[in-house]
């Protein structure tokens, strides 16, 4: 599969993906409008077709994922930095307290997600045998 077409740009025009391309880097519509050298009225007719909308959802997506990616290669390494100012007695208590309750917050938040993740894929289940009439 090409980039194309996993992010669903192989229905639009070239003018309507170098539009998306521009404003998935620029830091506004308009920056995005003038980088490919259309106007705003242009931008939002492209914006308005649901094929436009579709393909910039799933490169948005797409980059959350990537985000996503790089943040869970360097979390452990962030649990090591907690964990080491936790644990270091010559660091100002409030800093080891802070870290502290970072460690336990996102442990916590961990917890419910899996937690929340189980009873998914409990109700898919059921859903699942109550689709095929069992």
């Amino acid at each position: 599969m090409s980039v194309r077409e996993g992010v669903g740009m192989e229905d639009l025009t070239v003018k309507e993906e170098k539009f998306l391309s521009a404003l998935m880097l620029a830091p506004t519509v308009g920056e995005a409008c003038e980088k490919v050298g259309i106007s705003r009225r242009t931008a939002q007719r492209y914006m308005a077709k649901t094929t436009v909308r579709s393909a910039y959802r799933k490169m948005r997506n797409q980059a959350m994922e990537q985000a996503t990616s790089r943040l869970n290669n360097v979390a452990v390494e962030a649990v090591e930095v907690l964990t080491a100012i936790m644990n270091d007695p010559t660091i100002s208590p409030y800093a080891r307290q802070q870290s502290a309750r970072t460690i336990l917050e996102f442990a916590y938040k961990a917890y419910e997600n899996e937690a929340i993740i189980e009873k998914l894929e409990e109700l898919e289940t059921v859903i699942s045998i109550d689709d095929k009439g069992i």
